[in-house]
């Protein structure tokens, strides 16, 4: 364990001279009144206008701002701070959360405003294990490295003029400080470091990616409804992917009172649901097949529910899913276990295998209309594929493609088209 710990700290010390070693200001806390540090270490504070330090010893502090001015505990320091360890030491934590670099902070409308502007080959050693994992291929998990880095910058240069260039709870790349990197993956960020995808006007890419799409990726148009020339839909390879293919039950009762929970009111009981099949998309669909809306009708109305609100409240996996009512059949059957006098000591579930997808008892009349006939085992299906909103680079696609043998340059050129790799 000791071994691999110095391992990865030479890897660290790599990362941070390698490719001019660019910062990223990564915003931990916006809009907030306090915040808490705690040391271990001594720690330094300095005002960025008048270039006064405060040493402050260890122990647990409060920033916080009073009269457009931020205080740790009492001491007044200025509307815009920096805080470094001292050598040898360590950052003070930040809400309970461990971090390198160093800390910048502002006074802003009465709120703390505090950055973490750390390397930006760590922020990636940091990010990726919760993208990828140790045990795939290289490649894939090289061209993983290439897209967050593109993303990275891309972000960095929209926000060049905003107190940060990343918040934290990025979707795209959620930042957790010290405490998640992954040797494997520390070495595949060090391997390609520096190297990055531009896009016709040189620009970085905002290189998104997606868990899994269930065999093709989405259009960017199509999901954030901005055209981007290099995030088109292309086939995927992720047929290995847990969530290719997945099903989900609910009552009619839940998803009328999860949707009416967003302000979308459906007028008397829960009747029919109108959507068009996957294989033959409506206007409904985008071309691939995601769903874009759905059509519910009540007892006396009609209500038009966005996709992205049903996947939000039911957590759906994705939008590409197809719709059935109906009693579902069992999966299992539950067997009493007898002892040798006939008496019950125990029980067993046992999987129905169905020879393929469970079927319903009863299902809608025609291939848009899905009929609920209100009885109290009735469930509305969802039959799906994929996970996430489908557009740029699959994760598991990107795996099944270097187990082809596709080296990390070819993956990318696939998922992100009309660009070119650069260092």
């Amino acid at each position: 364990m000791r071994t691999l710990k110095i391992l990865l700290i030479c890897i660290m010390c790599t990362l941070s001279c390698s490719a001019g070693a660019e910062n990223l200001r990564v915003n931990l806390v916006r809009d907030q009144q306090s915040v808490q540090v705690e040391a271990e270490f001594e720690f330094h504070v300095q005002n960025v206008y008048s270039g006064n330090t405060t040493v402050f010893p260890a122990g647990r502090y409060y920033l916080s701002v009073r009269g457009g001015n931020l205080y740790l505990d009492d001491t007044q320091l200025g509307d815009k701070i920096e805080i470094t360890r001292k050598e040898g030491g360590a950052l003070p934590k930040i809400n309970q959360k461990r971090y390198n670099g160093k800390f910048s902070a502002v006074a802003m409308a009465g709120q703390v405003y505090l950055n973490n502007e750390v390397d930006l080959e760590f922020f990636l050693t940091s990010t990726l294990p919760g993208k990828s994992s140790p045990i795939w291929p290289d490649e894939a998990i090289k061209a993983q490295a290439i897209a967050a880095r593109s993303y990275a910058k891309y972000m960095k240069l929209l926000n060049k003029s905003k107190l940060y260039d990343i918040r934290a709870d990025d979707d795209e790349l959620p930042f957790v400080g010290l405490g998640n990197e992954k040797m494997v993956i520390s070495k595949m960020v060090q391997a390609t470091a520096g190297q990055y995808l531009l896009d016709r006007d040189g620009m970085p890419a905002m290189a998104v990616t997606t868990n899994c799409t269930g065999g093709r990726t989405e259009s960017a148009a199509e999901v954030f409804g901005v055209a981007y020339s290099y995030l088109q839909s292309v086939q995927d390879y992720d047929q290995d992917a847990p969530d290719s293919k997945w099903t989900y039950d609910v009552s009619p009762g839940m998803v009328q009172n999860l949707i009416e929970q967003t302000g979308e009111v459906i007028t008397g009981k829960f009747r029919s649901i109108h959507l068009s099949p996957i294989n033959e998309p409506g206007d409904d669909r985008t071309p691939t097949g995601r769903v874009k809306s759905i059509l519910i009708r009540g007892e006396d109305g009609i209500a038009r529910v966005n996709a992205d609100t049903l996947v939000s409240q039911l957590e759906l996996k994705s939008n590409l899913f197809d719709i059935e009512t109906g009693v579902p059949l069992p999966d299992k059957v539950v067997a009493p276990i007898e002892n040798y006098y006939g008496m019950e000591v125990g029980r067993k579930e046992l999987p129905i295998n169905w020879g393929g997808e469970r079927p319903h008892t009863w299902q809608g009349m025609s291939k848009s209309t899905h009929i609920l006939k209100g009885t109290k085992e009735e469930k509305i299906t969802f039959r799906g594929r994929g996970k996430g909103h489908g557009v740029g680079l699959s994760v598991w696609g990107a795996r099944g493609m270097a187990n082809k043998k596709f080296s990390c340059a070819e993956i990318l050129a696939h998922y992100y088209p009309n660009t070119k790799l650069v260092k």
